[in-house]
């Protein structure tokens, strides 16, 4: 682009300068040719007289012939009109490149953003799995004294309640870069609501609201985003109870309206009895790190959630309206349509040692990590070797006996090798197991694109760090 823009100006150059010429007399180049051409007697021998009698005589000549003037009138207004053209291309080409350069500096800041969330997200998840880990395989133990229990409890409260902050931000980085993608499974919504009765009971006991639930719906399996439908309830539900008096009324409503073979209709909605929002900030509660009154507590959070969510219920198609008034209550509701599904009833996690005699291969560089996953899997009786780098754990693999392993648990940044390249490397092994192992990958990257590549690379299934004990056994039951 830049050698096409430098063409141009040169030539432009050219042309402005035979422009000039024309104007102020006419050049020599065209003074030769129209001598050889016309042969003219009224035109002087050229090496007998001065250049300064040529030029006149051959001035004299074009202004008496009327097709040579019509000629060289016509071949200076072209010079002119393609000066002109190379000015205005000129003009473009340098806007053009201007905008590429904002475009690049633009693409630049995205792509550094997106590098530090991603540092951030694996170097604050990786000491967050640790005390979250370490909280979960010491409470999991018996025979702990109640205050011990109590203060566990208080432990992972604020361990979970940080790890929400981080999964907040790293969610707006993602809306910012349109890399938020939704899934598509079944679910019932019967259960997602138990499910949330049961997780908010304590917020419900600490604010000391009356909470009501209020369903009226007869399909129940469809087809969305369990996950972040239930962020979306969860966050406006989390808002009412913290902005509600004690004994007052917050309350839950799921509707379905309508009804095809395939589809359904149905509106949410979390209506409080609390202080209400003013009509003037109700735009503005929906743009991050904004608060309905940030003198009401020293811990109402970031004023991410509404924002968050708002994204998510635009991703899946609808909208969230807000009818509120100061002092009168707040309503949060919307209107989605979902495709119907049957669900894949799973068998339950059990809770014996349904690990016995299985061997399973553990990649992970960091030691207190790889010690809580060691934990977790030895209380359900596996055998459990350990690799610290991806290399370490081929040569491990390699020198196995066919199908000795039944699982592999693989970290992704590590030295020497990374998972990544470790697990190509596996399945390309000429061994009757290479191919059917299960690998799952376990890190503290949760970009999509982080669990685009572990799958590209033949990973069968993805956990996230800080690791969830429940998701850890119920990922282990689906390949064991």
């Amino acid at each position: 682009m830049r050698k096409k823009t430098i063409i141009y100006t040169c030539v432009s150059f050219v042309c402005a300068l035979v422009a000039l010429l024309f104007i102020f007399g006419i050049p020599d180049f065209v003074i030769l040719p129209i001598l050889a051409l016309t042969n003219s007697k009224k035109l002087c021998n050229p090496l007998v007289y001065d250049l300064a009698t040529i030029r006149k005589n051959t001035s004299n000549v074009i202004l008496s012939n009327d097709h040579l003037l019509f000629i060289v009138t016509i071949i200076f207004l072209i010079i002119c009109l393609f000066f002109f053209v190379s000015f205005i291309i000129i003009i473009a080409k340098i806007k053009q490149l201007k905008a590429e350069a904002k475009i690049g500096v633009e693409r630049a800041k995205i792509k550094a953003r997106q590098d530090f969330f991603s540092k951030m997200s694996h170097e604050i998840r990786t000491p967050m799995n640790a005390i979250i880990g370490l909280t979960d395989v010491v409470a999991l133990h018996s025979n702990i004294p109640q205050d011990l229990q109590d203060d566990l409890k208080k432990i992972q409260s604020s361990a979970h309640y940080l790890l929400g902050l981080i999964n907040n931000i790293l969610d707006i980085s993602k809306i910012e870069q349109g890399k938020m993608v939704l899934s598509n499974e079944p679910f019932s919504i019967s259960k997602l609501v138990n499910s949330l009765n049961d997780m908010l009971q304590p917020e419900v006991k600490k604010f000391g609201v009356n909470f009501i639930i209020s369903t009226d719906i007869k399909h129940d399996i469809i087809i969305s985003d369990e996950i972040r439908l239930r962020q979306v309830i969860t966050n406006l539900l989390s808002n009412a109870f913290k902005y509600t008096p004690s004994q007052k009324e917050v309350k839950l409503e799921i509707k379905e309206l309508q009804s095809t073979d395939s589809n359904a209709k149905y509106y949410f909605a979390v209506t409080d009895q609390g202080i209400g929002i003013p009509q003037s900030e109700h735009e503005r509660i929906f743009q991050p790190f904004e608060q309905i009154d940030s003198n009401i507590s020293h811990s109402m959070g970031t004023g991410l959630g509404l924002p968050i969510s708002q994204n998510i219920i635009h991703l899946m198609g609808g909208n969230i309206e807000l009818n509120s008034q100061k002092n009168k209550g707040s309503s949060f509701s919307f209107t989605l349509s979902f495709p119907l599904g049957k669900l894949i009833e799973q068998n339950e996690i059990t809770q014996d040692n349904n690990l016995i005699n299985k061997n399973i291969l553990v990649v992970e560089d960091n030691l207190i990590n790889a010690q809580i996953i060691v934990s977790f899997l030895e209380m359900k009786g596996a055998n459990v070797i350990v690799s610290t780098n991806g290399k370490e754990a081929l040569e491990a693999f390699r020198n196995s006996k066919n199908n000795f392993f039944d699982l592999i648990f693989m970290d992704i940044q590590m030295p020497i090798m990374n998972g990544l390249t470790c697990c190509k490397q596996m399945r390309m092994l000429k061994r009757q197991d290479a191919k059917k192992i299960p690998i799952i990958a376990m890190t503290a990257n949760t970009f999509k694109e982080d669990v685009d590549n572990a799958l590209n690379a033949g990973m069968n299934d993805f956990i996230s760090k800080p690791i969830d004990v429940n998701k850890l056994f119920a990922t282990i039951e689906k390949y064991i």
